[in-house]
């Protein structure tokens, strides 16, 4: 599947830089940084595919994949406008989420207070109470000797 991803993105590349040219040009490939990093990652997908380096380097170059997500959501408008509107409501976003952990905190003390100790218990039977109980028995099963 990878060679499949990196022949789809190639030819991409080539359509896009056969469209737009490389550096000529008011639209030119190399012109916009998300093209340059289009490029890069598509390099990295080569790197990758063909074994070139060391395996370390490999590993840290498909990191630069991740990026391309991000190139893509540049692309969409939809996303793009779902994103820019996410990233503008994110002070609200934190604030409700500490007005639902301020309203659940008292009903979690209470649930404490109420259930707390109700379901300890101790499966060694040695034990004479909760309080000798340590940790977590665990027993060996009929026929082998610990």
């Amino acid at each position: 599947s990878e060679v499949v991803f990196t022949g789809i993105f190639s030819i991409e590349f080539i359509l896009k830089v056969v469209a737009f040219g490389v550096w000529s040009g008011p639209d030119a490939y190399f012109r916009r940084y998300l093209n340059v990093l289009d490029c890069l990652v598509l390099a990295a997908f080569w790197f990758s595919v063909l074994n070139i380096g060391d395996a370390q380097g490999i590993q840290s170059l498909r990191l630069i994949r991740i990026i391309r997500l991000f190139v893509r959501v540049e692309a969409f408008a939809r996303v793009r406008a779902s994103y820019e509107g996410l990233c503008a409501a994110k002070g609200e976003i934190v604030a409700v989420i500490m007005l639902l952990i301020l309203i659940l905190l008292p009903f979690i003390g209470f649930s404490m207070q109420l259930f707390g100790g109700l379901y300890n218990d101790c499966n060694d039977p040695m034990a004479a109470g909760i309080e000798d109980c340590m940790g977590v028995f665990l027993a060996a099963p009929k026929g082998v000797s610990q």
